[in-house]
């Protein structure tokens, strides 16, 4: 069992949500603290546009205006747009990060749980049959991430294209240590 934090033990946090008739094999959190990662918060990638475009128009628009009320009304219909824009580029990668950081694991003979255990707890819980692709990071020493595929979804396309695309969700495990032995276990 890895505790990770001697002060939290995550398998009191993680035990109430586990079933009478599971076995857990292996339970734990992040060792090591995550850092931003784009790769993991594409909507960053979209937010910058996103934001540099939203500002840029509203600016525009302000020094555009030729006053009288239309003139003062028009510019702030691209404030909502910076609001979702500054959203995208910092409020969201900080709550994937501290979620990751916050983060309580475990593998039981049935199931994978991930509880993101912050001001607001949420629970995400998996097959262990369903999970495909299995992959594992190393980074420092036996410390790592394994990210599984948890399904499909089927993405619909536009009305040019009749044919949709099956996109792949993921999930995993950030900054565990043990992560070649936590890998044998998930693979069980």
């Amino acid at each position: 069992m890895d505790n990770g934090n001697m002060s939290y033990n995550p398998l009191s946090r993680i035990q109430p949500y586990i079933s009478y008739d599971e076995n857990i094999l292996w339970c734990g959190m992040p060792a090591v603290k995550q850092r931003f990662n784009v790769k993991d918060t594409p909507t960053f990638l979209f937010g910058i546009p996103f934001l540099a475009f939203a500002i840029f128009w509203t600016a525009m628009a302000s020094s555009a205006s030729s006053g009288g009320p239309i003139g003062t009304v028009f510019p702030l219909f691209g404030i909502p747009f910076i609001v979702v824009g500054i959203f995208m580029v910092f409020v969201l990668p900080y709550k994937t990060i501290k979620n990751r950081n916050n983060a309580v694991y475990a593998i039981t003979d049935k199931r994978v749980y991930i509880l993101y255990d912050n001001s607001k707890q949420s629970l995400i819980s998996y097959e262990r049959y369903r999970l495909s692709n299995i992959t594992v990071e190393i980074k420092d020493g036996n410390v790592g991430n394994i990210r599984f595929q948890t399904g499909q979804y089927y993405e619909t396309a536009g009305r040019r294209n009749r044919y949709g695309t099956v996109r792949a969700s993921y999930d995993g495990f950030f900054g565990i240590n043990d992560v070649q032995y936590v890998f044998r276990i998930l693979n069980q």
